[in-house]
C-alpha cells in the first residue's frame, strides 16, 4: 500500500507541475554534489517554464489541485493517495494504542497531522472514493 501511495502521490504532484518530486526517487550516484544538483534542478525548472501553463517552474510555483488544465485523472490519484495514507496512519495509531480500533474516534494532540484527516472530508476526483480492507492470508 505504500508503494501505491507513494506512486499516486508521485504522478499527481508532477501533474501539477511539482516535477523536482522526482529528485527524491532518480537513481543518484552516491557522491553527487547537492548544492550543483540543486542548482541544475533550478537550471532545469527555468528551461522548462517556457513550455509549463502559467510558466511554473517546478519549484517555486504550481498548479494548485482543481486546476482546470489538469488531467481528468488528477482529482481521483490526489484521492486515492489520501485514502491509503488514511488506512495507514488509523493502522498506526492502532499499533501505538493511541485508539482502540479504526473506528474510534481521531485523538488530538496525538492525530493532529492530514494523515487523519478522512478523505471524505475533501474529495477532487470523479470516481467514488476506494474502499481499502487489508486481508491477513494465512500462509
Amino acid at each position: 500500500m505504500r508503494a501505491i501511495m507513494d506512486a499516486t502521490d508521485l504522478l499527481q504532484r508532477v501533474q501539477l507541475g511539482q516535477w523536482r518530486e522526482i529528485q527524491d526517487s532518480l537513481p543518484l550516484k552516491k557522491d553527487v554534489d547537492y548544492s550543483e544538483f540543486h542548482q541544475d534542478m533550478r537550471i532545469i525548472g527555468e528551461i522548462l517554464s517556457k513550455y509549463m501553463i502559467s510558466n511554473i517552474n517546478g519549484f517555486e510555483s504550481s498548479l494548485g489541485i482543481g486546476n482546470p488544465n489538469l488531467p481528468d485523472n488528477n482529482g481521483n490519484l490526489n484521492d486515492i493517495h489520501r485514502c491509503i495514507r488514511y488506512k495507514l496512519a488509523m493502522e498506526r495509531a492502532v499499533e501505538k494504542r493511541i485508539i482502540e480500533s479504526e473506528n474510534s474516534p481521531r485523538k488530538f494532540p496525538e492525530m493532529f497531522t492530514v494523515d487523519y484527516d478522512p478523505p471524505s472530508s475533501i474529495k477532487w476526483g470523479k470516481e467514488p472514493l476506494i474502499t481499502i480492507e487489508r486481508v491477513n492470508s494465512a500462509t
